[in-house]
C-alpha cells in the first residue's frame, strides 16, 4: 500500500534529515511512499551548527573577500563581489567552480543552513581593436573578439608617401607594445593600434619661417627663424626690396636707407632631411631721426644751467635707453673749456637719462653744445 510520510518531527539541537528504512545510512524516503510489507521508518538527525559560514573563491580572478558567518538558519544577503579578472565580466556565484551547481546572483539572499564555498563565475568580455593611420592615409575597420581569444589582425592598408609600413604599436611613437602585420594575438583589453612608418628616403623638414619683421635703417638687424628640423643655423638671401643697399652679413640685415627688404631663409638638408626654405618675407627698415638738443652756456662757463638741465630731462622721453648720444661742444678758442662743457653734459646724461654717450669735441666761435641721440 502507499502512505503519506509523517510530518517532520523536532529534536532540540538537531536537524531532521528525513525518514529512512534504517537507523543510519541510506537515502531519505519521498512521500508518498509505497510499502512492501510491514516496515519501520526511522528519523535520522544531524547536529545543528551554531553558525554557518559562506566562503568566496575568485575562481581565476584576483582579489580577496572575507568569509561571512551567520547564526544557523538566519537568512542574510551575501556581500557584493569585489573580485576582478582581466578580460572577463563577473556574472554571479555557483556552488561548483564549473557552474554546474546551485547558482546565486550577486548579493543574493542566502539561508545560512549549511556551510558552502561559492565560486565566482566569469563571462569573457568583448574587446575591440581599432587602427590609427598615425600620419598615413586610408581607412581600416575595427575588429572585435572575445577577450583572451586568438584574433588575427587584418593586414595594414594605410599608406604614407615616402614611408614603408612597419607594423603596429600601442603608442604612436613606437614606445609601447609592438604587433606584427597580419599576426595572431589574444587581447585581454580593447586597444588602439598605431601604424608604424619607416622612412624610405630623406624626410621633409618642418616649415621654416622668418620671425623678424622690422628694424632700423643704419643699425644691423639680427634675423631670426622658427621651424626646420636640422640643428644648423639657416642661411639668408635678399630677393627683392625697396630699401637701398639691402645686404646680409653674418645673419644680420643692414640697409643704407629706409624701405623694405625681401628675405628668404634656407636650412640645408642632410642624410636624414631634405632642405627647406622659408616663404619670401618682407622686412620693414625704418629711419628714425636723431634727437637733437642745443644748449647755450654762459661765456667761459662749463656749468649746466637749471634751464639746460630741464631741457635735457624733458628730452629723455625722446632718447631710447641704450641709444647713442653725440655731444658736439665748442668754446671760443678754448679746447679745455669745450671739453669741460662736453663732460658736464655727458655726466648729466649718463646719470639722469641712462643713455650711452659718444663724445666729440669741436672748437668753434660759439658757446654751444649740441646733444644728438641716435635711437
Amino acid at each position: 500500500s502507499t502512505i503519506t510520510l509523517p510530518a517532520a518531527p523536532t529534536y532540540a539541537g538537531y536537524t531532521f534529515n528525513g525518514w529512512f528504512v534504517a537507523p543510519s545510512g541510506g537515502s531519505p524516503l519521498t512521500s508518498p511512499y509505497t510499502l512492501a510489507g510491514s516496515t519501520t521508518l526511522y528519523a535520522q538527525w544531524s547536529v545543528t551548527p551554531a553558525t554557518v559560514t559562506v566562503t568566496f573563491a575568485p575562481n581565476g580572478g584576483n582579489g580577496s573577500m572575507t568569509s561571512e558567518s551567520q547564526n544557523y538558519n538566519t537568512p542574510a544577503p551575501l556581500g557584493m563581489n569585489v573580485f576582478t579578472r582581466v578580460g572577463y565580466t563577473f556574472v554571479g556565484w555557483n556552488t561548483q567552480a564549473n557552474g554546474t551547481g546551485v547558482a546565486y546572483p550577486n548579493g543574493a539572499l542566502y539561508s545560512f543552513t549549511v556551510d558552502v564555498t561559492l565560486y565566482a563565475q566569469w563571462s569573457a568580455s568583448t574587446v575591440t581593436i581599432s587602427f590609427d593611420a598615425n600620419g598615413g592615409v586610408g581607412a581600416m575597420s575595427s575588429e572585435s573578439s572575445n577577450a583572451n581569444s586568438p584574433l588575427t589582425l587584418s593586414a595594414g592598408t594605410f599608406t604614407r608617401a615616402g614611408y614603408t609600413f612597419g607594423g603596429w604599436n600601442t603608442s604612436p611613437n613606437g614606445s609601447g607594445m609592438s604587433y606584427a602585420n597580419g599576426a595572431t594575438y589574444a587581447f585581454a583589453l580593447s586597444v588602439t593600434l598605431y601604424a608604424q612608418w619607416i622612412a624610405s628616403g630623406p624626410l621633409a623638414q618642418t616649415p621654416l619661417v622668418i620671425t623678424t619683421t622690422s628694424g632700423t635703417a643704419g643699425t644691423p638687424l639680427a634675423l631670426a627663424t622658427s621651424g626646420g628640423s636640422v640643428a644648423e643655423a639657416p642661411t639668408y638671401a635678399v630677393t627683392d626690396g625697396t630699401a637701398q643697399g639691402c645686404a646680409i652679413t653674418g645673419g644680420a640685415l643692414s640697409v643704407q636707407g629706409a624701405g623694405t627688404c625681401v628675405v628668404v631663409a634656407t636650412k640645408a638638408g642632410n642624410a636624414t632631411y631634405l632642405s627647406v626654405s622659408s616663404p619670401d618675407t618682407t622686412i620693414l627698415m625704418r629711419y628714425v631721426a636723431p634727437v637733437v638738443v642745443r644748449l647755450a652756456f654762459a661765456p667761459k662757463s662749463s656749468a649746466l644751467s637749471a634751464s639746460d638741465q630741464r631741457v635735457l630731462a624733458t628730452s629723455a622721453t625722446k632718447m631710447a635707453s641704450g641709444g647713442v648720444v653725440t655731444i658736439t661742444a665748442s668754446a671760443w678758442r678754448n679746447g679745455a673749456l669745450a671739453r669741460a662743457r662736453a663732460l658736464a653734459v655727458e655726466h648729466f646724461v649718463l646719470a639722469r637719462l641712462h643713455i650711452r654717450v659718444v663724445m666729440h669735441l669741436v672748437n668753434s666761435h660759439a658757446n654751444l653744445v649740441t646733444v644728438v641721440a641716435r635711437l
